[in-house]
């Protein structure tokens, strides 16, 4: 029909602009005398066609949740399944449509959205929706994109319960351990390390005495992170830039991949570099890779696992050799006096 034909008349116009332009993220196109921003257009088509293929991957459209790990909203009452409905709605009726959104019972959103723009509550209204949605639509691009690796496939779904499990007993472990890291921090070895380092950032109190800040109370914390971790500051950008790029899948995950694998191996020198004991060392690495997400919109934990799975494929023996150096250092430093 019409409306079809208008479409591939100006997909294919946008296409071919990107394809030359490829770098031009402003770059414009002339449609029968209307100006147009040609990588705009485009990207929210292959954003759609994501969107689309996943929903219709599902045997039940309802039961259809992202594929992937987000970051939350503090939308009131919001949860990762009306992130999902969101998207289903976007799926079922496209981008700007939010009365149907409420009026559809299978989404279960008409008590989640605001019901105008004037309404005074912490519910989403249109311009928070629209942002939420470019979101969404980003990451779920990404998700498909990388897992057209196999390598990568697992690394982007929703954690097991097993693993959810095992991530609320090591957070219950280091609430437990922080109460005595103040007493065991006086009688810590002579080893240069940071955790024993005097290096503070200090300020003066109302009487004129000095007071340490957060970054001597923990020197694997998240100030230390972002200050450590400047020198792959291009790297971090790289990530943060890639869903939005117009370039192809191939290339997409390739530079991906450089990224992970740069910011990785300057995470791992720090840790050598910094630590001796088992317990900082899980601490620092768990930090560093929550600074690195903020450049994304998945977890920290799950950058770190997908890193050394590919650091493993890039250099097997080498990651061998760093688990074995990992069991001395921890059987050393349990044996010094």
């Amino acid at each position: 029909n019409i409306l079809e034909e208008t479409f591939r008349r100006v997909f294919d116009l946008c296409e071919a602009c990107v394809r030359e332009n490829p770098t031009e993220e402003n770059a414009l196109v002339d449609f029968e005398g209307n100006p147009m921003k040609a990588h705009d257009f485009y990207n929210r088509v292959k954003d759609l066609e994501a969107l689309q293929k996943s929903v219709e991957a599902a045997s039940n459209q309802n039961n259809w949740r992202i594929p992937a790990s987000f970051k939350s909203t503090n939308w009131e009452g919001w949860t990762p399944k009306d992130d999902s409905m969101l998207m289903l709605g976007v799926y079922k009726y496209g981008i700007g449509n939010w009365n149907r959104f409420r009026e559809d019972e299978d989404l279960g959103l008409k008590d989640k959205l605001a019901a105008s723009p004037n309404e005074e509550s912490n519910k989403p209204k249109s311009v928070h929706l629209i942002r939420r949605v470019e979101t969404l639509l980003k990451l779920l691009r990404t998700a498909e994109m990388m897992a057209k690796s196999k390598s990568v496939q697992k690394k982007i779904s929703f954690p097991s319960a097993r693993n959810a499990e095992a991530a609320k007993s090591a957070e219950a472990a280091k609430k437990a351990s922080s109460s005595s890291s103040s007493s065991s921090s006086s009688s810590s070895s002579a080893v240069p390390t940071m955790s024993s380092s005097k290096k503070t950032s200090r300020s003066k109190s109302g009487n004129g005495e000095t007071v340490e800040t957060d970054v001597a109370e923990d020197p694997f914390g998240k100030k230390r992170c972002i200050e450590h971790l400047r020198p792959v500051s291009s790297s971090l950008k790289e990530l943060k830039r890639l869903p939005s790029l117009s370039i192809s899948d191939s290339e997409r995950l390739k530079r991906t991949k450089e990224a992970l694998l740069t910011i990785g191996k300057l995470c791992d020198q720090l840790q050598d570099e910094h630590t001796t004991k088992p317990k900082d060392r899980s601490h620092f690495e768990r930090n560093l890779w929550r600074v690195v997400a903020k450049s994304t919109s998945q977890k920290g934990d799950m950058l770190l696992d997908l890193y050394k799975k590919l650091s493993k494929k890039v250099d097997p023996a080498a990651s061998s050799s760093s688990s074995s150096s990992s069991t001395s250092t921890s059987s050393t430093t349990t044996a010094t006096p």
